[in-house]
Formats: C-alpha cells, sequence, structure tokens
C-alpha cells in the first residue's frame, strides 16, 4: 500500500526508532542519523518533553528527497513471529536487499498503530513501489503473508482509527524486551531444571506444607472442643448432682423439723 511521504510531524515516522533500519548512501550518514536517533530513543526513556524527533524526521527526509520522490510504502506482515532472532533476521534480510537496489530509506517494524491494526513493515523512502514489492516478496518467502496479493493489498482500507476511536499502538521495542527477560528466565536451570518447572515445585511444596498446617490446625480444634465438651459436662454434672444432693438434704431436715 503505497502514501504519500510522511511528514516531520509524523508520529508514525520513526515511532519505532529504537529498532529502525536505516538505508542510505554511505557509511557516514547511516552513523550520523543513528547518532541522532539514539539520542531521541534515549530521551524518550527518559520521558523528557522535547526529543529531537522532529528534527531527525526533518533531516533524513531533506536527505532522501535529494535522491528523488519520498514515498510511504505499508507491507503487510501479519504472522510475523516477534522473538529476537526472528525480527533481527527479518531487518538483516530488507536491509541487504534493498541496499543492493539503492532504496534508500527508514524500515520500521509496526506491530499495531492506529491507522493499522495488524503488524506491518512502513518504509519511508524513495523507489516506494519497488521497496513494496521487495518487501512484499520477503515477508511471504519467510512465511509472514500467505501472498504477494495479502502482504500489499490495499483494498477497501479503512484507517483503523475510524473504526475504533481507542484504538492504540503497540511498542516493538517493549515487546522485545518482554521477549528477552521471558527468554533469560527459560534459561535459568538448577540441576537441568527449568526456572518455571522450579517455581511449580516450589509452589506444589508450599501447598503440601499449607494443606498439613492446616489439618494440624484442624486437628487442634478438633481436639480443643473436645476437650471443653468434656470438662464442660464433667462439670455440669458434678454441679447437679451436689445441687440435687444439697437439695434433698434440705428438705430432709425441713420434714424432721416439722416433725
Amino acid at each position: 500500500m503505497i502514501q504519500q511521504a510522511r511528514s516531520s510531524n509524523s508520529r508514525s515516522f520513526l515511532r519505532e526508532a529504537e529498532d529502525c533500519v536505516l538505508i542510505l548512501d554511505s557509511v557516514e550518514n547511516i552513523n550520523y542519523f543513528q547518532s541522532l536517533i539514539n539520542n531521541v530513543v534515549a530521551k524518550r526513556k527518559n520521558n523528557e518533553t522535547y526529543t529531537g524527533a522532529k528534527e531527525a524526521r526533518e533531516q533524513l527526509l531533506a536527505l532522501l528527497k535529494r535522491y528523488g520522490e519520498v514515498k510511504t510504502a505499508n507491507v503487510w506482515c501479519r504472522n510475523l513471529i516477534v522473538e529476537i532472532d526472528k525480527i533481527n533476521e527479518l531487518r538483516n534480510i530488507l536491509a541487504k536487499k534493498l541496499d543492493e537496489k539503492n532504496i534508500f530509506g527508514v524500515l520500521e517494524i509496526h506491530l499495531q498503530d492506529r491507522e493499522i491494526n495488524s503488524p506491518h513493515l512502513q518504509f519511508v523512502g524513495i523507489k516506494a513501489e519497488e521497496a513494496e514489492t521487495i518487501i512484499a516478496q520477503t515477508v511471504v518467502e519467510l512465511g509472514y503473508e500467505i501472498s504477494l496479493e495479502s502482504a500489499m493489498s490495499k483494498k477497501n482500507f479503512i484507517p483503523y482509527y475510524e473504526e475504533n476511536s481507542k484504538a492504540r499502538t503497540i511498542s516493538l521495542s517493549e515487546q522485545l524486551s518482554f521477549e528477552k527477560q521471558e527468554r533469560q528466565i527459560k534459561l535459568i536451570e538448577n540441576d537441568g531444571v527449568s526456572f518455571y518447572e522450579q517455581i511449580e515445585i516450589e509452589r506444589k511444596k508450599f501447598y503440601e506444607l499449607l494443606n498439613t498446617k492446616v489439618g494440624l490446625s484442624k486437628s487442634l480444634i478438633e481436639n480443643t472442643r473436645i476437650g471443653k465438651v468434656r470438662k464442660d459436662y464433667d462439670y455440669y454434672k458434678k454441679s447437679t448432682v451436689s445441687l440435687k444432693r444439697d437439695l434433698k438434704q434440705k428438705i430432709e431436715n425441713f420434714r424432721n423439723k416439722l416433725r
């Protein structure tokens, strides 16, 4: 799906700055813009009001316009596997293919945004139509789309925010960070037992201990109740017998007086 070039005010352009791919005409330009982008990412993480993102976009667009007309290509990638290795593989393959054709621009992987509610690749740069075809062929080869038609489809396209006013974005960097943590947890082992298995073992131990404690508590309560009932029974039995005896004696004494 080909659209007009993103502007310097676009929130979509460089939204995934941390994981974007720069395909430019020289190593010097790549290093320069990568430095700008790293500063933007750092300021975003510090929640700073001014991040420099707009200036970075302006400079990138100015450079790209020297080489031709700049447009935006969006390619569906709905079966994307969000794992660090898979994401890096996709980025590296596309960077190589686009660079070989001198197709300069910025490539980003968007999981979901307010306009497109599914994983897709956004390319902002020159030769956008050619870039779209290369990207679509690649995602089909990797199994992330079933055909070129589905990857490039724009049939009846309606921006998602028009269908859902609560449409939101999902950050690739945050998803990758979460996936990295998950992988690290799975790698933690103790005597060949995974971290999750350790948690399950400890959980079972806890509940076994808890059940034992509860059982002992119930037994103690029952024993206490039985003991108290027995004690109370003995007390009332003794009191009743004594009361009867005293009453009987008083009656007998009263009768003797009447005589």
